[in-house]
């Protein structure tokens, strides 16, 4: 990979491993005492946690063998940043009481929209590889978000809305 491209793919590596840690921070406060179900919500913010460090452990991949690696699909930094913000700011109004923990329902639809957000949909489209190992810790990031996406969608379906 060229030096500059990797430069730009590090940064991006850089900027998902923050929006799985402001992912993880969502998600521990929609579980916290005075939410419903914490342990769903802890669950959740440990496997963000783990993709975190997946994507730093691939990061350190692609650093080490970089001409294993091609650039695949560019993504703008900003654009995550600017997604990061957001979901970081859904954390800090949970955390603040400005959002409820109560309406589950309402904490549900949030997740499942950040879920099936672009952010966590394409993100494995950034670089070409055979590297095996780099690969394993891109398939268990995106089993996972699958799995997120389908525990969460079964936990809105029966949680009902707030009125």
């Amino acid at each position: 990979m060229q030096r500059n491209r990797l430069a730009e793919t590090m940064e991006t590596l850089k900027a998902l491993e923050r929006f799985e840690l402001a992912l993880a921070s969502f998600y521990g406060f929609c579980g916290e005492p005075a939410g419903n179900g914490p342990e769903f919500w802890a669950a959740l913010a440990r496997e963000e946690c783990r993709h975190a460090e997946a994507i730093r452990g691939m990061a350190t991949i692609l650093a080490e063998r970089p001409d294993r690696f091609e650039p695949n699909r560019a993504f703008h930094v900003t654009a995550f940043q600017t997604f990061i913000a957001y979901v970081e700011s859904l954390a800090e109004r949970l955390r603040t009481g400005e959002t409820s923990r109560s309406d589950q329902h309402h904490l549900l639809s949030l997740a499942r929209d950040v879920e099936q957000s672009v952010l966590e949909g394409k993100w494995n489209e950034i670089v070409k590889t055979a590297d095996a190992e780099f690969q394993a810790l891109l398939r268990d990031v995106v089993s996972d978000t699958m799995t997120h996406k389908a525990k969460i969608a079964a936990q809105l379906a029966v949680t009902p809305k707030c009125v």
